[in-house]
C-alpha cells in the first residue's frame, strides 16, 4: 500500500544548503553565487535565506547582501557550523567560496560528515560549480566527480566570459558524470553568459546583482535598463529550470 500524501510530504527534506564545489579562483564563483542568492531571496515562495561569507580577504558576498550575509572567520575553529545551525530558522543557506582558505571548509565538511549531518536534519546539499574552459578547472571537476557521493546534487554553471566553446570540458570525465546526474535529476548545467564590460563595471561599482539592478530601473539609462531586463529574464529562466536543486524538496511538492 502506498504511503498517504501527508506522510510523503512530511518526510521530504525541508532544508537546502548550497556550497562551493572547489577553491578554483577567478572563474566567477562569487558572481554565480550572487545571482543565485538574489533568485532565492526574491523567490515567490518567500523562502527564509541566510548567506555566509568566509572570504576574509574580500568579503564580496557580504558587500552585495549586507543584510542577508554573515561574515565568517575561516581561521576560527567550527566557524562553518553556522551553515548547519542556521537551518533552525531558515530554509536555504548559501556559502560563498573561502578563497585561499577553502581547505578549512573541506576539512570541516569531512570532520562533521556533512552528508550524514544533512540527512539527520532533513537537509539536502547542493554543490555549486562554476567552470571555464581551462585545464586546471577541468582537472578539479574530474577529481571531484570521481569521488563524489550520489547523494550530492549539483548546479554547474559554464562561464562564457572567455569563450563559448566548451569542447575540452565536454570530453572530460566530469561532463559525462554531470550528464548522467542530470538525467537522474541530481544535476543541472547552464551557460553563464559573458557580460559587456560596462555592465560588469556598473554592477561591481554599485555592488548590485543583476536582479537588484533590474528592480531599480531609475538608476540607469534606457539602454542599460533593457540590458538588465534581458539578463534578469535569462537568469530567472535558467534558475527556474533547476529549482529542484535550489529549493528545499518540501517546497516543490
Amino acid at each position: 500500500m502506498s504511503k498517504p500524501a501527508k506522510e510523503i510530504l512530511t518526510n521530504l527534506p525541508t532544508k537546502r544548503t548550497i556550497v562551493p564545489a572547489t577553491n578554483k579562483g577567478g572563474v566567477g564563483k562569487s558572481f554565480g553565487t550572487i545571482q543565485l542568492t538574489d533568485y532565492v531571496a526574491n523567490h515567490p515562495k518567500k523562502l527564509r535565506v541566510r548567506g555566509f561569507d568566509p572570504d576574509d580577504a574580500n568579503r564580496t558576498f557580504q558587500r552585495y547582501f549586507p543584510k542577508l550575509v554573515t561574515p565568517l572567520d575561516p581561521n576560527e575553529e567550527a566557524c562553518f557550523d553556522a551553515i548547519v545551525t542556521a537551518t533552525d530558522d531558515c530554509d536555504v543557506t548559501i556559502l560563498d567560496g573561502a578563497g585561499a582558505k577553502h581547505r578549512n571548509f573541506a576539512m570541516w565538511e569531512k570532520e562533521i560528515n556533512l552528508l550524514d549531518t544533512a540527512r539527520e536534519i532533513g537537509m539536502t546539499v547542493t554543490y555549486l560549480l562554476v567552470l571555464e574552459n581551462d585545464p586546471e578547472g577541468i582537472d578539479h571537476a574530474n577529481a571531484l566527480t570521481k569521488s563524489a557521493s550520489k547523494e550530492i546534487e549539483w548546479i554547474v554553471l559554464l562561464n562564457e566570459k572567455q569563450t563559448k566553446s566548451f569542447a575540452p570540458v565536454q570530453k572530460s570525465y566530469a561532463w559525462g558524470f554531470f550528464k548522467e546526474a542530470e538525467e537522474q535529476g541530481r544535476a543541472a548545467m547552464a551557460f553563464m553568459p559573458r557580460l559587456m564590460d560596462k555592465i560588469s563595471v556598473l554592477l561591481q561599482n554599485e555592488s548590485l546583482s543583476i536582479g537588484e539592478a533590474q528592480r531599480n530601473p531609475q538608476e540607469f539609462d534606457l539602454l542599460n535598463r533593457q540590458r538588465f531586463n534581458s539578463l534578469h529574464r535569462e537568469y530567472t529562466e535558467k534558475f527556474d529550470a533547476m529549482q529542484h536543486l535550489i529549493l528545499p524538496k518540501s517546497f516543490l511538492a
